[in-house]
């Protein structure tokens, strides 16, 4: 299939044409997982009638090798008794034992290369599967590079925000939460949009200049700090998800649990370690499910880490001032560096979507630029006054937060 030209999102053409492919390709996508299954429940079938085939086997075998110890220790015994008056006893006994073990049945070893040969049961069974599973990796990857997105501007919410960064989403209740950055706190919204309420702002949990946010169980994680010669707000603080304080973590500087300016955050669910993007030192640090420091990496190779992501193989890491995005593996070694992407814009905030495919926000642009998950560009998203904050929720809704003037608008594109 011919790839088609990106172009605007308002043409319906385009629209039609995606979601047709779309439509046969996630029918195709049912009816081969569906063969895949039933093949898959039919191969562990007979592979459990193997085991047990065989366990039984070994068991016999067992019990045969006993009771022919058993037999040959008493007739070891009767040879070696040469008292006259018991000698015509012993080879009576001798006899019988002789015939015992005679009859004696060797149980058959189960013949599981004719069964698997001959038979050709569990041969065609793996056959057909890896057949299938040749078949679905192209569907699984052509999915993944043709996403349907329709522009559903008309439901854009206006909200008062002043400069909003960055935007997570509760995937248990899809509450989202923007970073405010001149307005020092964050603001709650619900999935469609409707504020809910904004924490942040007085107490002992006061934000100063909100960066990014992430979240991670019941608690948000959110970064703040100018960069500037601002003594004591760079750092990060832990919320509750409904706005009550826990603690702050970090303060300014250069050494270990010291920030300047940090950025991107992002949770590896397994260990809870926290990844932080130290924008103005050139790093990434690593802090462990208490707080502490545990290691930091990326100062030979980042110049400026905006934003963070984490998945199965790779540490994700967008460097702003190349543009670059970074992959690292988990020993924190440098495995790819992907420039500017082919494309010249400056990417501020990224994230990865339910189909492995790369989303990154260009204020400069006023665009949204999507990558399949082998960096191949698919397409471009035109919004208006500089996106911001980016995020992708459960029913694959991509949630974009963006400037107009100095009040802001939360974007829904419908990602299907």
């Amino acid at each position: 299939m011919a790839t088609a030209e990106p172009v605007a999102m308002g043409e319906d053409n385009f629209v039609v044409e995606l979601n047709g492919v779309r439509d046969k390709i996630i029918t195709k996508f049912s009816e081969l997982i569906e063969c895949l299954k039933a093949r898959e429940d039919n191969l562990l079938k007979e592979l459990d009638n193997i085991i047990t085939l065989y366990g039984v086997y070994k068991d016999k075998l067992l019990r045969v090798k006993t009771k022919k110890e058993d037999l040959n220790r008493v007739g070891n015994f009767l040879e070696g008794s040469f008292h006259s008056s018991v000698k015509l006893m012993n080879d009576k006994y001798l006899k019988e034992i002789d015939l015992k073990l005679k009859s004696i049945e060797i149980p058959i070893e189960p013949s599981m290369v004719k069964f698997v040969c001959e038979n050709n049961s569990l041969l065609a069974e793996i056959n057909k599967f890896g057949q299938l599973v040749d078949k679905l990796n192209p569907v699984s990857a052509c999915q993944s590079k043709i996403p349907s997105l329709v522009d559903v501007s008309e439901n854009e919410k206006r909200i008062e925000l002043f400069n909003p960064c960055g935007l997570t989403i509760d995937l248990k209740t899809g509450n989202i939460y923007v970073a405010d950055y001149f307005h020092h706190y964050v603001r709650v919204f619900d999935s469609n949009g409707q504020h809910l309420f904004k924490f942040g702002d007085e107490g002992e949990g006061k934000m100063e200049y909100p960066r990014s946010v992430t979240s991670s169980g019941d608690r948000i994680f959110i970064s703040q700090g100018t960069g500037l010669s601002h003594e004591g707000s760079d750092g990060i603080l832990l919320y509750k998800l409904d706005g009550e304080f826990v603690c702050r973590i970090g303060t300014r500087g250069k050494g270990e649990l010291e920030f300047n300016c940090p950025h991107g955050l992002a949770i590896d669910e397994a260990s809870m370690d926290i990844y932080i993007s130290d924008y103005n030192n050139n790093r990434i640090q690593i802090l462990t499910k208490v707080f502490t420091f545990k290691s930091q990496f990326g100062s030979e190779a980042l110049s400026c880490p905006h934003d963070i992501k984490l998945t199965r193989d790779y540490i994700s890491v967008l460097d702003e001032s190349d543009p670059c995005l970074h992959l690292f593996n988990y020993e924190y070694i440098l495995i790819k560096s992907v420039v500017s992407l082919g494309i010249q814009f400056i990417p501020y905030y990224f994230c990865i979507d339910n189909f492995n495919n790369i989303l990154l926000s260009d204020p400069n642009s006023n665009s949204v630029h999507i990558f399949s998950p082998q960096f191949e560009f698919i397409h471009k998203i035109t919004v208006s006054n500089s996106p911001t904050g980016i995020s992708v929720d459960n029913q694959s809704n991509l949630v974009v937060v963006y400037q107009a003037d100095l009040s802001c608008r939360i974007l829904f594109l419908k990602y299907l």
